[in-house]
């Protein structure tokens, strides 16, 4: 028997000749497919990290015990809740200084730029006439 009797009929697949090149383009194709929409619960109270890795493989049980998910909600109402409270608080200020720089006239010391006289003719306070005639 010589060296064709031990070689067997049937070809080799593109994953038994070059497995490294099979196996990239294996990766490439998963990173071209689409991934199905996702129904993640409570995902506003989920980190970064755990929606990323129940993105990349969805049978990934990420539910949140009801005590952890109660103490998360609690969390995110106190932090907004201190938001409204520090809005609130720089609007005040603001209202402060506009009040403190910009003072009130009194009658008493409120000055006059000019007066008309009778016969048409403003009269400055620095007491020269100009006419209009």
């Amino acid at each position: 028997m010589g060296i064709f009797g031990q070689m067997k009929s049937r070809k080799k697949s593109q994953r038994q000749k070059k497995g490294k090149k099979f196996k990239r383009a294996q990766k490439a194709q998963v990173k071209t497919q689409v991934i199905p929409e996702l129904i993640i619960e409570d995902a506003e109270l989920l980190s970064k990290e755990v929606i990323k890795n129940k993105l990349k493989n969805p049978n990934n049980n990420i539910k949140l015990s009801n005590k952890k998910r109660r103490k998360l909600i609690k969390r995110q109402l106190h932090r907004q809740h201190e938001r409204e409270r520090a809005e609130a608080d720089v609007d005040m200020k603001e209202e402060r200084s506009k009040r403190k720089q910009a003072p009130k006239a009194s009658s008493s010391t409120a000055t006059v730029t000019s007066m008309e006289t009778d016969d048409n003719d403003t009269v400055d306070t620095d007491g020269q006439a100009t006419g209009t005639e």
